[in-house]
């Protein structure tokens, strides 16, 4: 409880003393400013603990001890910090300048040693900002529904991925549910699961029950 007062009251003072931005890019090609902001206002929402359930989804990416986690689309870090935890290096993507300024303006407030393990790189649209073989395991949370191209963009993610890592994409459900992007742009999850296929990935699970408005699909790179 004290972790989530104090992290949802530091991203309030940040965003009342950062200048204002606009972003350049964006994951969507309409629409780009509306759905960043969205997301921010779900993710830094004191009351997601409940329906996100962030220990569970870091459980199921399995031991992280030694391994290097991606988290793309890592938005003000709210799973980034609880990866650091527990892994061994966390690379936080986003195209937003906004969240990554937020993240590194955080981690100052870490022991330099975590600091050091926690990495935050501006992406562009068109493909991850990591490099071949880089990422144990990549987890993708209320991200992939907004990016373009998705066979081709996660194409690339396989090459970024350790052989056998793993790919977690944790999505809207395609249900009316009390908060989350409109039903037009969500995508039910045997979409996700065709294009991921499609992408190289073995399709290892699909949880369509443990989350109340998120499916959570697991693949393995082969």
């Amino acid at each position: 409880m004290i972790f989530r007062f104090t992290y949802t009251l530091a991203i309030i003072s940040l965003l009342l003393t950062q200048c204002k931005q606009s972003s350049s890019t964006s994951y969507v090609n309409t629409q780009s400013e509306s759905a960043l902001e969205s997301i921010h206002e779900v993710q830094d929402s004191p009351d997601r603990v409940v329906w996100q359930k962030p220990e569970l989804v870091v459980n199921m990416l399995g031991d992280l001890k030694g391994k290097t986690v991606a988290d793309l689309g890592a938005g003000t870090g709210y799973f980034a910090f609880r990866l650091l935890t527990k892994a061994e290096k966390v690379i936080a993507l986003d195209i937003d300048k906004r969240a990554i300024y937020i993240i590194d303006s955080l981690k100052k407030n870490l022991p330099e040693t975590d600091q050091a393990r926690l990495i935050t790189r501006l992406t562009p649209t068109y493909q991850a900002q990591l490099g071949e073989n880089e990422a144990d395991i990549i987890l993708c949370v209320n991200t992939y529904s907004l990016i373009s191209n998705r066979t081709a963009y996660f194409t690339k993610v396989l090459k970024n991925l350790k052989k056998n890592g793993t790919l977690l994409i944790v999505d809207y459900k395609t249900k009316t549910t009390p908060l989350g992007p409109p039903m037009e742009q969500r995508l039910d999850i045997y979409t996700v699961e065709n294009e991921i296929s499609k992408a190289g990935f073995i399709i290892e699970s699909v949880d369509d029950t443990s989350l109340d408005y998120q499916y959570i699909l697991k693949a393995k790179k082969p």
